[in-house]
């Protein structure tokens, strides 16, 4: 009897009965009894949120993805993996448009994401507080936020914060108890555009249908789900086909980047200090004191579901699939895929902590943090903030060289898709050839006295002889962390001759 009464006993940490706040948008975040305060300090967190991605928004683009969705804002062209597959068409509708207000492609989907990276206070909070105290999620959420990863990636072209954003935004319409039908057409909507902002995400749209229990509900609030979701859906897919040409082309496209994909995977490094998680974390011991906290609250939830609500749905519905998706069908070591599975798991880490030390000391310890991060990586945003990348600095470079000799610059394979999007924005108008075509035969290799080549740390075995060299690296510890070390190191060679070399992979 005894042990009975303990399960129905309400922890501590556990909601409240009165509603969570808009996945919206709500600035009485806190729902303290002075309204007037809660206020205040809603908007304090968001101004300081704000402030962050303001302080580490990134002066170029990083990473060769970014340069394929800049050129795909520009020119949308599926069927020519401009981008590769699935691409992510409602997040290249987004960048074109933001692009007016941009000087560059790229750099309007980077305000974009920056924007969700701050947006994303609301319907993380609104998820948590379904089952947590209002106190613990705003704690919850603001240190998800100001983690390494999800603070520094927020202000790059990705999808992947913006598709973070809106995946919540579903889980806190369809997950919350009973949703009436407008609240699940809501969820439906924001599951929609996710899936078009990235469709990586199908597996957690639809464990979160599924273990919110929508099949088992009536036809008229299946169809309130089934509308608006697949509604957008065709939307979506039937405008991606009408731009590729018909579905053929898409279908080729699609088999060609599987095929890539599944090779690229056999290859990947699964250990826990490489991961995306480690990586957003920085240091892979606070990964493991993440996992553990996550494990303890999924415990703790677990024994008290008959007085909080079932973690199942979250914890099956949402989490699983997401590690899923990142863990074993996409590269786990990039920091940028983790973003999901930190937010779907930051209320287990503040239901962990509160079992292990109390409710208050809880919310105290992730606020401090929060505010421990932000002293930490300020200084490094700043430097992130007015840094070029190693690519786009060596690219620059090289075009300088070039504009004068009249040479072509001879681009290692992986940074073509930097030289096409500097070409594109009017930074680099030198003739470009890649590596691969003299490999292959397709050009002859440029006379050696005014030829320039770029390539990557250990990419270079296609120049034979050369000038002395430049290499342009990045020296902000973060970011190299969160790269996944891809082009953070980047060498500018002039007087390069070119021979038909197979790159080292």
């Amino acid at each position: 009897m005894g042990g009975d009464r303990g399960e129905q006993t309400r922890p501590g940490w556990a909601a409240s009965t009165s509603a969570p706040p808009s996945p919206l948008g709500a600035w009485d975040l806190l729902g303290l009894a002075n309204r007037r305060l809660s206020v205040v300090l809603g908007l304090l967190l968001l101004v300081a949120v704000a402030a962050s991605r303001v302080a580490a928004f990134p002066a170029s683009i990083w990473d060769q993805d970014e340069a394929y969705l800049g050129l795909a804002v520009t020119d949308f062209d599926p069927a020519a993996n401009q981008p590769h597959p699935p691409w992510f068409p409602l997040w290249v509708a987004a960048g074109k448009l933001a692009a007016p207000l941009a000087r560059e492609p790229a750099r309007g989907l980077q305000v974009v994401s920056a924007a969700a990276g701050v947006w994303t206070l609301f319907p993380l909070v609104a998820l948590l507080a379904i089952w947590i105290r209002r106190e613990l999620a705003v704690a919850a959420a603001v240190l998800y936020l100001l983690l390494p990863g999800p603070w520094f990636l927020a202000g790059r072209a990705f999808a992947d914060t913006a598709a973070t954003c809106l995946l919540l935004l579903a889980g806190a319409w369809w997950l919350r108890p009973d949703p009436d039908r407008p609240t699940l057409a809501k969820g439906a909507l924001a599951a929609g555009l996710c899936l078009l902002v990235r469709p990586q995400h199908l597996l957690a749209v639809v464990g979160m249908a599924a273990f919110g229990r929508l099949g088992a509900r009536s036809r008229g609030d299946r169809a309130a789900v089934a509308v608006p979701l697949f509604g957008v859906l065709a939307a979506g897919g039937i405008a991606t086909a009408l731009a590729a040409g018909g579905v053929a082309p898409l279908w080729r496209a699609l088999l060609i980047h599987s095929r890539y994909q599944v090779d690229g995977l056999a290859a990947v490094d699964h250990g826990l200090a490489a991961s995306g998680i480690a990586r957003s974390l920085i240091r892979p011991e606070l990964a493991v004191l993440w996992i553990v906290l996550t494990a303890i609250g999924a415990a703790a939830w677990h024994r008290r579901r008959r007085a909080v609500g079932s973690p199942w749905p979250l914890l099956l519905g949402g989490l699983a699939p997401v590690l899923v998706t990142t863990q074993w069908l996409a590269d786990p070591a990039r920091a940028r895929y983790a973003l999901p599975l930190l937010a779907l798991t930051a209320g287990l880490v503040a239901i962990g902590l509160a079992a292990c030390i109390g409710r208050r000391a809880a919310a105290a310890v992730m606020a401090a943090a929060a505010a421990a991060s932000l002293v930490v990586g300020l200084p490094q945003a700043l430097r992130s903030r007015t840094a070029v990348s190693p690519a786009v600095a060596a690219l620059h470079a090289a075009a300088s060289e070039t504009a004068a000799s009249g040479g072509a610059v001879v681009v290692e394979r992986t940074l073509r898709s930097f030289a096409d999007y500097l070409a594109s924005t009017g930074e680099l108008r030198s003739p470009l050839i890649t590596d691969f075509s003299v490999e292959i035969g397709a050009v002859e290799p440029p006379p050696p006295a005014t030829t320039v080549a770029v390539f990557p740390d250990g990419r270079g075995g296609f120049v034979a002889a050369s000038e002395p060299a430049v290499t342009f690296r990045c020296d902000v510890p973060w970011v190299r962390r969160l790269e996944s070390e891809r082009f953070l190191d980047v060498t500018v060679t002039s007087g390069a001759q070119v021979i038909r070399a197979p790159t080292r992979w």
